[in-house]
């Protein structure tokens, strides 16, 4: 949506290398500002590494630009016993599976799927209960 693009833009006018972590619908936007970068292919990716938590965000989307916008790796924090993204989620994204609940599984390199259920028992459970690697 619009914060992704707003996100990305901001990166885009800096030098630095970033590492983006987003939680739920922080990790959405994270995902979508990295497509948006993804998809110049003529520059270096800006973004070292990505931490998603619980991202509610759609599965079977194209991640190509997603795994194109990273130069180390996206986590992708998921757990089975998030019932935000497993029942409230799928009901406003008529039938939608949620990355964060069932993980990305997208064949690509650098997006790599951690599963957490035995750790985070809900919605709000990641923080306290995750070690970023």
């Amino acid at each position: 949506g619009m914060t992704g693009a707003a996100l990305a833009d901001l990166i885009k006018r800096t030098d630095q290398n970033y590492v983006l972590v987003g939680h739920s619908l922080g990790a959405r936007v994270a995902v979508t500002a990295a497509q948006a970068l993804g998809t110049n292919r003529d520059e270096p990716p800006r973004i070292e590494a990505m931490h998603l938590l619980g991202a509610a965000v759609d599965d079977g989307g194209d991640w190509q630009t997603l795994n194109n916008a990273v130069s180390d790796t996206i986590w992708n924090y998921w757990s089975r016993n998030d019932k935000v993204l497993g029942i409230a989620y799928r009901a406003v994204r008529a039938g939608g599976v949620a990355v964060g609940h069932a993980g990305f599984d997208s064949g690509f390199a650098r997006i790599k799927d951690r599963d957490v259920s035995k750790l985070v028992p809900s919605h709000s459970a990641y923080v306290p209960n995750i070690k970023l690697r």
